[in-house]
């Protein structure tokens, strides 16, 4: 997870109104990093990015964060180019979501059908998220596919059970059968507490929770996590580390999200955005990471616009950073000769490079 401080980057654009991304990451060889921005809270930017070969204990890599031209917009699903986004920030739910590019499972659950990988038992809705009702008979959504060590993630929110005594368990399953609750998971209990639990559910129902201070309920959507490092359950609020830990119940693990009702309802409402897993990181220390100052900038020189994505003259198209070397260079979508050498920054008259406008 990256966080961008946007005050220190004025060059910087993110708007969710039209939608803008005028950046995006890459590597030193020019390789475009998938990343996907996950919410903005001014000034700052939440971005997850994939790194391929990850980071070595002990170790560091380097990325680079490629700003573009005001009017430039990088946003993109494709996962090889540009930078993705939540399927709820932009107006067209999804447009630009390359969700299943950053992570290793992942599902904004567009659409109206049951996507593939997973299954359903009882009334479930999905349409731009997963619902399901308290007023329905006991239902759930499980993925298929057992996941090993790692941490899942969601963003959504559940109710307090209308019935008293009633809880639903959001989490780890130990099977994929739609009628099993054993794991560890994220809880809703009446007449336990009005609050946000978690902990886990033995094969026989019993609950072991700890509570939080968060209230449950619609108003508001939180980042529910649970970590599995193969013995041992962490949970996450919002990316806060919960004070305890429990065993993990089983070694094979499901996701499921269920309403906790029983055969007349008497459940919770269940709402998910997304949902996603990613790597557990080595001793459950997520890497830092900080940010160097501006290394390069383009300049406007000779009424030669540099225009990030756009045309120079009719033929010349401008992508950003493939090579990053002393001189920087450049490779264009379209070539003039076999590349154009920019020393970034400098005179475009030096290094017998001269460029007239429209030439």
């Amino acid at each position: 997870m990256v966080q961008i401080n946007t005050s220190n980057y004025p060059q910087l654009v993110f708007s969710t109104s039209t939608p803008q991304s005028n950046f995006e990451f890459f590597t030193a060889s020019g390789t475009i990093v998938p990343a996907w921005i996950e919410s903005y809270t001014s000034p700052t930017l939440t971005v997850w990015v994939k790194l391929v070969n990850g980071i070595a204990a002990n170790s560091s890599t380097t990325i680079y964060l490629g700003i573009g031209s005001s009017s430039a917009n990088f946003l993109s699903s494709a996962g090889t180019s540009g930078i993705g986004i939540a399927p709820q920030l932009t107006s067209t739910y999804g447009q630009y979501d390359n969700g299943t590019s950053v992570f290793s499972l992942y599902n904004n659950f567009a659409g109206t059908n049951v996507p593939s990988g997973w299954t359903s038992n009882g009334t479930i809705t999905i349409n731009n998220g997963l619902s399901i009702s308290s007023s329905s008979p006991t239902s759930n959504l499980i993925n298929t596919s057992s996941i090993s060590i790692s941490i899942i993630d969601w963003y959504g929110y559940a109710t307090v059970p209308t019935n008293t005594s009633f809880w639903t368990n959001i989490g780890w399953m130990s099977n994929n059968s739609t009628t099993v609750y054993q794991g560890n998971g994220w809880f809703t209990y009446n007449g336990q507490s009005n609050n946000y639990g978690y902990g886990y559910a033995t094969s026989n129902n019993a609950v072991t929770a700890t509570y939080t201070t968060t209230a449950a309920g619609s108003s508001s959507k939180y980042i529910f996590g649970i970590g599995n490092d193969g013995t041992n359950a962490h949970y996450y609020l919002n990316y806060v580390a919960q004070s305890t830990t429990y065993a993990m119940q089983t070694t094979s693990n499901y996701i499921n999200f269920r309403n906790g009702s029983g055969s007349s309802g008497g459940g919770c409402n269940v709402f998910v955005q997304w949902v996603r897993s990613r790597a557990y990181p080595p001793s459950g220390t997520a890497p830092t990471n900080a940010f160097g100052s501006i290394i390069h900038t383009v300049q406007i020189l000779d009424s030669i616009k540099f225009r990030y994505g756009l045309q120079l003259s009719d033929y010349i198209k401008f992508r950003y950073g493939l090579q990053i070397n002393p001189n920087i260079e450049f490779r264009y979508g379209l070539q003039l000769s076999d590349y154009i050498k920019f020393r970034y920054g400098l005179q475009t008259s030096a290094d017998n490079i001269k460029f007239r406008y429209g030439l």
